[in-house]
C-alpha cells in the first residue's frame, strides 16, 4: 500500500515517539506506521467546531491530529478553503484550530482524526515481540543484558497506553425475553 502524503506529519510524529530513525536502521517502514495509524483512525462527518474567542477562530472539541484532507463547510454546505471567501488563513491540524478571514456563525469539519499515542503503543508491542527473543549472555568475562531493552520498551508502551484515547463499549442484555419464562 502506498503511503498517503496527507499522513506525512503523523507518520513523522509516530516515528519520533518510537525513536525509530528513518533510513537503513529503521525498525518500521512508513507503510507499517500508516497501517497502525489507520487502525486508530476515527472518521467524523460535519463535526461542529467551537468558535472562540470570536467568530473567526474555530476549534475542535475532540483535539487534534487530523489528516491533511479535512473539509470545512458552513451551514449552507459551502466549502471553505484557503482560496474561498471567507478563506482559511490558519490551519493547525495538530491542535485542531482553524482561523478564517471573515465572520462565520458556524463551521463544520469532515475528516479523519488519528490517535498517535495508541498507534505508537501498538507498534511498540510489535517491537517488544522482537526484543523478547533476545537474551542475556556472558562472553569473555563480560555480561551482555538484552533484557534491559525489553524493560525499556515495556515502560514506553505503558506511557503511550496511558495517553491513548479512552475507549468505551456499550453492553446490551438481550436475554430477558428468551426462554421458557417469557
Amino acid at each position: 500500500m502506498a503511503v498517503r502524503t496527507t499522513l506525512n506529519y503523523l507518520i513523522a510524529k509516530v516515528r519520533a515517539n518510537l525513536g525509530d530513525n528513518l533510513g537503513a536502521t529503521e525498525t518500521f517502514a512508513d507503510e507499517e506506521i500508516q497501517e497502525a495509524l489507520d487502525h486508530r483512525r476515527e472518521d467524523v462527518y460535519e463535526l461542529p467546531l467551537l468558535a472562540a474567542p470570536d467568530d473567526r477562530n474555530f476549534y475542535s472539541d475532540r483535539g487534534g491530529w487530523w489528516e491533511d484532507t479535512v473539509v470545512l463547510t458552513t451551514t449552507d454546505d459551502e466549502i471553505i478553503t484557503d482560496v474561498s471567501t471567507p478563506a482559511v488563513v490558519v490551519s493547525n491540524l495538530v491542535t485542531g484550530h482553524w482561523r478564517v478571514n471573515g465572520d462565520l456563525t458556524a463551521l463544520y469539519l469532515t475528516g479523519s482524526q488519528f490517535d498517535t499515542n495508541a498507534a505508537t503503543a501498538d507498534l511498540l508491542d510489535a517491537w517488544l515481540s522482537k526484543v523478547k527473543l533476545e537474551y542475556d549472555f556472558l562472553e569473555l568475562g563480560s555480561t551482555f543484558k538484552a533484557s534491559q531493552q525489553s524493560f525499556a520498551v515495556e515502560m514506553a508502551i505503558r506511557k503511550f497506553r496511558a495517553r491513548q484515547w479512552v475507549q468505551s463499549a456499550y453492553t446490551v442484555n438481550r436475554d430477558y425475553a428468551v426462554g421458557w419464562y417469557s
